[in-house]
């Protein structure tokens, strides 16, 4: 009897531990800006869901690489990135490409799930905006233009 009497009384300090730890729980995010979404639930775990801040600073892009282009782009290659609607360019790098290829597109053209991190402190690039992303392939130098 007294053993499970400790047990209940260790069980009931627990509990107690966590909630305190949850009345007293803040998030805090890592950039200034707008709560633009939130994909959490009371009471749901925080590992299944995100909540998606608007600011200013860097913006992420995310591009599907088709396989012809894929061996010729590596992570930390720097693109040009120009906003729907708008003729400034802003400068980018590609952050990551999938290695594996985006479900649906197997076959003779697959694709590859591409970010890329686009400086943006005017906040050009809304959050779920869109944008054409220019990635240069090839350069050549000391060579001759022949008009059409």
């Amino acid at each position: 009897m007294a053993s499970a009497k400790a047990k209940l009384l260790q069980a009931q300090q627990t509990l107690q531990a966590a909630q305190d730890d949850l009345d007293n729980a803040e998030l805090i995010a890592p950039i200034t800006g707008t709560v633009g979404t939130v994909g959490l639930t009371k009471g749901g775990s925080s590992s299944s869901g995100s909540v998606t801040i608007v600011g200013s600073g860097n913006a992420q892009v995310s591009i599907e690489l088709p396989l012809a282009t894929r061996t010729l782009v590596k992570a930390g290659q720097q693109v040009t990135v120009i906003p729907a609607g708008s003729t400034t360019s802003l400068n980018g790098r590609i952050t990551s490409i999938s290695t594996v290829e985006t479900s649906g597109t197997a076959g003779a053209t697959p694709t590859y799930a591409t970010v890329v991190t686009v400086s943006d402190p005017d906040g050009l690039l809304p959050s779920g905006g869109r944008a054409s992303v220019t990635i240069p392939v090839a350069a050549a130098t000391n060579t001759v233009r022949v008009p059409a």
